[in-house]
């Protein structure tokens, strides 16, 4: 299920620095704001190794705005799928909704179809945890036509083997 993709290694990306503790991000004070940025991802990469999903979230929180200030679109979008999934793992699904859909918004704004579509689905798996169907199927319903549409083979098969998961609650949708 989702919560076990997003507390996993997939979320990685350079790699965590192993014992590094987000007090940390008290010697960043003379990087640029990219590199502090670049630095929590690498902290938060470690907590989510560590299985310390609040203190991954704080640390993409500040990410997020750090590559924001910057200009980088690319992290920024990236550093918002991540802090969703550390909400997802913290159980605020209101607020891992509302992350991935502002994830998307930013993966589209950096041409990212494939973590746009992961963003969707994100917000999706989300949106079921609160049992709100109707923006599952529409997040889903966009996450496969983007997926179908850029020809992301792989993820189009595994999600709509798993779109199975909503598709039961569709006639009561009506």
């Amino acid at each position: 299920d989702w919560s076990s993709d997003v507390c996993s290694s997939d979320l990685g990306g350079a790699g965590p620095r192993r014992g590094v503790a987000v007090d940390d991000r008290q010697r960043l004070g003379d990087e640029s704001a990219r590199g502090q940025a670049d630095r929590l991802m690498e902290l938060a990469e470690s907590a989510f190794d560590d299985k310390d999903c609040a203190t991954a979230a704080a640390a993409l929180a500040e990410a997020v705005d750090l590559y924001a200030h910057a200009g980088d679109r690319d992290g920024h979008a990236q550093a918002l799928w991540r802090l969703g999934g550390a909400r997802f793992c913290l159980r605020d699904y209101d607020e891992c909704a509302r992350t991935y859909a502002r994830a998307a918004h930013a993966a589209l704004e950096a041409e990212d179809v494939r973590l746009r579509a992961s963003a969707l689905w994100g917000r999706a798996d989300a949106l079921a945890q609160v049992d709100d169907w109707d923006e599952v199927l529409d997040s889903v319903d966009d996450a496969l036509e983007l997926m179908r549409q850029y020809g992301v083979r792989d993820n189009f098969a595994r999600a709509l083997l798993r779109q199975g998961r909503a598709l039961p609650h569709r006639h009561l949708l009506g």
